[in-house]
C-alpha cells in the first residue's frame, strides 16, 4: 500500500466510482486528476478536518490484550448502538465506554467499539489484533472478530471513592457541549463538590479569576480538544 492508498482509506471526501477507458491519453488524465483529488484529501486528513480524540488517555497499564469475539459479543454494548465511528481510536473508545458505566473497552476491525463489564476467557495471540484504527494508524484496532481490550478505569462515582485529578492548566474546553455555573471565586474544590453533587458530571473547568464553572456530562466530549486560556483548568473526577 502506498501514500494514495493509506489516505484514501482516510480521506472525509467521498469518492467516486470511475470508468477508466482504453485511450492512453484519457487513462493518464484520468489516472492524475484522481492524484491530484487523493493530495488534497491528504491535506484535509493533516490538517485535521476529522474528529480524531484530542487528548491520550491510553496507559500501558489499561491494556488487557487480544481477545476472540463471536456473534453474541464478548462486549455486549456498542458505540451508541451499532458500535461504528469514522474516526474510532483506543481513546475514544475507552472514554466512551468509562462515561457509559463500563469496566472495560474493545476496539474491532478499525473502526468498531464495544464495552462490558465481563471479558471472559476468550484471549488469544496480541498478534491478532493487528489492525490500525481508522482515527490513528498508529494504534491497533483489534481485528476480524478480534478485540483490542482495554480497562477504562471505571467506578461507580461517590464522595467516598471520588479522586480528582487536573488534566490542563491554563487550557478550556472546547465543546460546546459543557453547561456552565457560577461558584465561589476560585473555588476548585466548589466546582468539584457541584459535579459531584449532578451525579452525571464527569468533567469541569474552573476559572480561577471569574469563578466560572462549567461541568462535562460525558467523557469522550474530551476528545474535542482544548484552547489555551490563561487562568482557567481542568479537571477529571476519577
Amino acid at each position: 500500500m502506498n501514500i494514495y492508498d493509506n489516505h484514501f482509506l482516510r480521506c472525509p471526501v467521498g469518492l467516486y466510482k470511475m470508468t477508466l477507458l482504453s485511450a492512453k491519453d484519457t487513462y493518464h488524465f484520468i489516472e492524475e486528476m484522481l492524484k491530484k483529488f487523493i493530495l488534497i484529501c491528504i491535506l484535509l486528513v493533516d490538517l485535521g478536518i476529522s474528529q480524531k480524540c484530542q487528548i491520550q488517555v491510553l496507559g500501558s497499564f489499561d491494556y488487557l490484550g487480544c481477545f476472540v469475539d463471536y456473534h453474541d459479543r464478548l462486549l455486549s454494548h456498542g458505540y451508541n448502538g451499532d458500535g461504528h465511528h469514522p474516526q474510532m481510536e483506543n481513546n475514544r473508545c475507552i472514554l466512551y465506554c468509562k462515561g457509559q458505566g463500563y469496566k472495560y473497552a474493545g476496539t474491532e476491525a478499525t473502526d468498531f467499539c464495544f464495552c462490558g463489564n465481563d471479558v471472559k476467557d476468550y484471549s488469544t495471540q496480541n498478534s491478532e489484533c493487528f489492525q490500525g484504527c481508522v482515527g490513528d494508524s498508529t494504534q491497533m484496532c483489534g481485528g476480524q472478530w478480534r478485540l483490542s481490550v482495554y480497562k477504562t478505569g471505571y467506578l461507580p462515582l461517590n464522595s467516598r471513592n471520588t479522586s480528582l485529578t487536573e488534566l490542563k492548566k491554563d487550557y478550556k474546553l472546547t465543546t460546546q457541549t459543557k453547561k456552565a455555573v457560577k461558584i465561589r471565586k476560585g473555588s476548585v474544590l466548589g466546582c468539584a463538590m457541584h459535579c459531584l453533587v449532578l451525579k452525571r458530571c464527569k468533567v469541569f473547568e474552573v476559572s480561577k479569576e471569574t469563578g466560572e464553572c462549567s461541568v462535562l456530562y460525558e467523557f469522550e466530549s474530551l476528545c474535542e480538544g482544548f484552547q489555551y486560556a490563561v487562568g482557567y483548568s481542568i479537571f477529571m473526577l476519577m
